[in-house]
């Protein structure tokens, strides 16, 4: 099973060039001058690499998982990680308190949050990107990210991203925005007066047993100045360069810790209560906790548990943790999907009701509440399913086809090949309208659209039912037209789809931040 899923990921890894000085490469090169340059540092990047784990223990890898790599938004939730750590030390005691009141208990008095707008900004505000902060940090405008649009957010905004947009009270917008993570992370450091990669290697790098390859990077200007000292602070980010550098084993044990509630070999290293709120959805944008993203209402994988998190950055990282009661093992759950649907059959036909509506609805019913059952149902389909339908069509050519033969005449021909042309392909095309979709792709809908055995199981059920007259002709007619689907769809099927994907792949456009921005 791990084979197939390895394949998939090295098959769909980033299409960055390795070099950051080659080809496409960075966020920054789409934000409005003078702000597309690099403030920080970047580095080449390795092939695909990655790690799954199930209980701590390791199922698969690939690649270089001890190769540290720039990891990008992936760095928010470490961000969050760390703020876990100063509400741990009680330097944050509320984190509904506005920022402003929590720095200027410390005597800062200078933070970036005095204007009317930034006072009532919260900690929760900012974890949340509902904070609605204004202002320039590090030379850098919040405006350069208004109306950014990022893939796993639920709707987008049709506004180009970098126009200014009318500023809303923190609290009551969400958007995803570098500039003002890295106004958090500024003001993190100046709560801690101690750089973050610092606070971050003692108190959870380093009692987890991490490398020592990993490293956190700032801005070439984002140095302040703090009791004598020069401290400089880090992004939340990739975007302008600099960031979190790391590996994939590191950040497998930075999972696993999310995991454990924020236990590492007995030792708390992060609240619990803490671990519970970077996973609790955001009032006003449920698909987000602190700098997590969130399954909820399945906005980011429909296969997956909603109770599934997710730490993302552009380039392909990833951690994710899925979560499942596993009260079946898989190797039941097909068998079980298809129990269901013997069920149904067998209490509809009990009841003189119709089993073939029964089974259809309950799969309808099934497929909705079990939404992550992809995994396992795909295996099935690929298996046993496989089987039946080849069953199925033993049995037609064995017993109903041969009776079709005898009753073959023009007629019959002539509506067979209207049947699996004009009556099957116009409606796809009509029903294709104002989709994005070009004429190939509606054609090749239009051709291998709904076929196959449901056209017999829609004649036996009128058959049946009605007892309509001419009965034969219309069974005979039916396995004609079926016989003729599988004759010449089954010779079109590969040049077919061969000659379509080598169309989609000259053709398919370069990614651009619109659908993939998540640096």
């Amino acid at each position: 099973m791990w084979s197939d899923v390895v394949e998939y990921i090295k098959a769909h890894s980033c299409r960055w060039s390795f070099e950051p000085d080659e080809g496409e490469w960075g966020i920054h090169q789409l934000d409005d001058p003078p702000h597309n340059r690099l403030l920080g540092p970047v580095f080449a990047r390795g092939p695909a690499a990655g790690v799954i784990a199930i209980d701590g223990e390791i199922q698969s890898q690939w690649g270089d998982i001890h190769r540290a790599d720039m990891t990008f938004s992936v760095t928010k939730s470490y961000l969050a990680m760390v703020a876990g750590v100063a509400v741990a030390q009680g330097l944050i005691t509320d984190i509904d308190q506005p920022v402003s009141d929590c720095l200027e208990q410390r005597g800062i008095l200078s933070h970036g949050f005095e204007d009317a707008h930034n006072r009532p900004i919260s900690w929760r505000h900012l974890l949340q990107f509902t904070s609605e902060w204004s202002g320039q940090c590090f030379g850098v405008p919040d405006q350069i990210d208004h109306y950014r649009n990022v893939s796993m957010q639920p709707s987008a905004s049709t506004q180009r991203k970098g126009e200014k947009r009318p500023l809303k009270n923190p609290g009551t917008y969400w958007e995803y925005n570098d500039v003002r993570i890295n106004q958090f992370s500024l003001a993190l450091m100046r709560l801690f007066d101690r750089e973050l990669p610092a606070v971050f290697a003692e108190h959870i790098m380093r009692p987890l047993g991490a490398s020592d390859t990993w490293h956190w990077h700032g801005y070439e200007n984002s140095y302040i100045e703090s009791n004598g000292r020069q401290l400089q602070s880090v992004p939340g980010g990739g975007h302008w360069g600099g960031g979190m550098v790391i590996s994939a084993h590191d950040q497998l044990l930075l999972g696993q810790l999310m995991v454990n509630k924020g236990v590492h070999n007995g030792q708390q290293l992060l609240p619990e209560h803490w671990i519970e709120q970077m996973q609790t959805p955001c009032d006003i944008a449920p698909w987000y906790g602190f700098f997590t993203w969130l399954n909820t209402n399945h906005v980011v994988s429909r296969s997956l548990p909603e109770e599934s998190y997710f730490a993302m950055g552009i380039g392909g990282q990833l951690i994710s943790k899925a979560a499942t009661k596993k009260w079946i093992t898989s190797e039941f759950q097909g068998i079980a999907a298809m129990a269901l649907a013997i069920i149904a059959f067998s209490a509809a036909e009990l009841c003189g009701g119709n089993g073939f509506i029964a089974a259809f609805v309950a799969g309808l019913t099934y497929g909705n509440l079990r939404v992550d059952y992809s995994e396992f149902l795909h295996e099935f389909t690929e298996t046993e399913s496989q089987f039946l339908a080849q069953l199925t069509f033993f049995l037609f050519g064995l017993a109903i086809l041969p009776e079709a033969l005898h009753h073959l005449d023009g007629r019959m021909i002539l509506y067979a090949a209207l049947s699996l042309t004009v009556i099957r392909i116009i409606p796809v095309m009509l029903s294709m309208i104002g989709r994005d979709i070009n004429w190939r792709e509606k054609l090749f809908m239009g051709w291998f659209g709904p076929r196959g055995l449901g056209s017999l199981l829609f004649a036996l059920l009128i058959l049946e039912d009605l007892g309509v007259q001419d009965a034969e002709f219309i069974q005979a007619l039916v396995s004609i037209t079926v016989l003729m689907s599988i004759m010449l769809h089954g010779l079109t099927a590969a040049p077919l789809s061969a000659r379509l994907g080598r169309f989609t792949a000259i053709n398919e456009p370069a990614l651009s931040e619109e659908t993939e921005d998540h640096a």
